[in-house]
């Protein structure tokens, strides 16, 4: 029992001197693991190894996060023009040229902005300005106008025409930004403030200016309505950019009515409706008439027209019948001068002869006709009469009521 007792006096001692499962011989070790003296690790040791570790990666993640969003952030800075739209770049104020040297950056190409920099956009589409209540009296339910009532001068608006009526009407002007030239651009973009309100109080001037030249049936029925106002829209954009000495940077498109589903534009004001339904009427009536009397002045005139080219070919035929027939009987005198030179009796009688022939074709051409005859001193005098009844003149086509006084024939 003695034996047994040494060794349970031992045994404790023993156990605590026996190694580790770490130090046991051919156990693995950690790389870069520290060893202690006797080849022991320390708890506290091996907890700031970890600790250490995770710093380490968690320092390189954090570094290629950093260059990552460095990467992104430069990404951000490119941009492009996209179509129907021009942009500036600004560097501390100032515009900045692009690789050509122009400040105005279009549609087309890559652009990079710099942290520092700042991007301004201005749209070139087509855009709308509309004057809708400038000029219309609208009723308290909607856009209808104010019907069977007195125009409140107050509240309702509404335009004079060059004959003193007063008409409404809504109005739109299209139009594009930025121009088409640099200097458009930029006066649009930096130079004018405010350029959309400039253009309404400048159409609404020309609005008022070409609506008060001009009479109040041609407004209604929109007789160079709105060609005249854009010609004058256009007319005073240029004094004013002349006046200001820069470029408004809008340019008009068109200038149209706003169409409306249940009542015209432009329009009368409804209490004075009915007096200018008679007032169209009327005026329908009277372009009637002078249409009919054109066309009656026109065929009147197609008639006189043919009757007088009747009557020049008439002229001009006789006229070329008695050159000939003139030259014939100078040809005769010519032959029968010798003859007259040679015999007087002989030219008497053929002279006697030649006045008969000459009376009887002059009784047969003019009916009505009294000839009296020079006899020699002393012999009886003779007369002739042809009481044949002249032929009725033809009617001209035309010529009805233009008959010459007393009927055909004269008085």
């Amino acid at each position: 029992m003695a034996g047994n007792e040494h060794d349970d006096s031992h045994a404790p001692e023993e156990l605590h001197e026996q190694p580790g499962a770490s130090q046991m011989p051919g156990a693995p070790q950690a790389p870069g693991a520290p060893q202690a003296a006797g080849g022991v690790v320390r708890p506290e040791e091996a907890g700031n190894k970890a600790l250490a570790d995770a710093l380490k990666v968690s320092f390189l993640f954090l570094k290629w996060a950093m260059v990552l969003l460095v990467f992104i952030f430069l990404l951000t800075g490119i941009f492009t023009v996209q179509p129907e739209e021009v942009k500036f770049k600004l560097r501390f104020g100032q515009l900045v040229k692009d690789a050509s040297g122009q400040t105005v950056l279009r549609p087309g190409s890559w652009h990079l902005r710099w942290p520092w920099e700042e991007v301004v956009t201005v749209p070139t589409d087509e855009r709308t300005l509309n004057l809708d209540r400038e000029f219309w009296a609208a009723a308290e339910s909607g856009s209808e106008v104010r019907m069977g009532q007195f125009l409140s001068l107050r509240t309702d608006g509404y335009l004079l025409t060059g004959d003193a009526n007063i008409v409404h009407m809504k109005l739109r002007v299209k139009y594009r930004a930025g121009g088409a030239d640099a200097d458009s651009a930029v006066a649009y973009a930096f130079l004018v403030e405010k350029p959309e309100e400039t253009l309404r109080r400048i159409f609404t001037a020309s609005v008022v200016k070409v609506v008060g030249s001009m009479p109040v049936m041609d407004v209604l029925n929109r007789t160079g309505l709105t060609d005249n106002i854009r010609q004058e829209l256009e007319k005073r954009l240029a004094e004013f950019e002349k006046g200001a000495g820069v470029p408004l940077g809008i340019s008009v498109v068109a200038v149209e009515t706003i169409e409306q589903e249940k009542i015209k534009n432009p329009t009368e004001p409804g209490a004075v409706r009915k007096a200018f339904f008679d007032a169209q009427d009327a005026d329908s009536r009277s372009k009637a008439m002078v249409s009919e009397g054109q066309t009656r002045a026109n065929s009147i005139l197609n008639d006189a027209e043919a009757q007088r080219a009747r009557i020049l070919s008439e002229a001009a035929g006789y006229a070329a019948r008695m050159e000939h027939s003139a030259k014939a009987d100078a040809q005769q005198m010519e032959q029968l001068l010798p003859i007259y030179e040679h015999s007087p009796a002989e030219a008497t009688l053929m002279m006697e002869d030649f006045y008969q022939r000459a009376v009887a074709d002059l009784l047969m051409k003019s009916p009505g006709a009294f000839i009296l005859h020079e006899q020699p001193e002393g012999a009886q005098q003779e007369l002739r009469m042809n009481f044949t009844r002249p032929p009725t003149p033809q009617k001209q086509p035309g010529a009805a009521g233009n008959q010459p006084p007393g009927g055909p024939g004269g008085p």
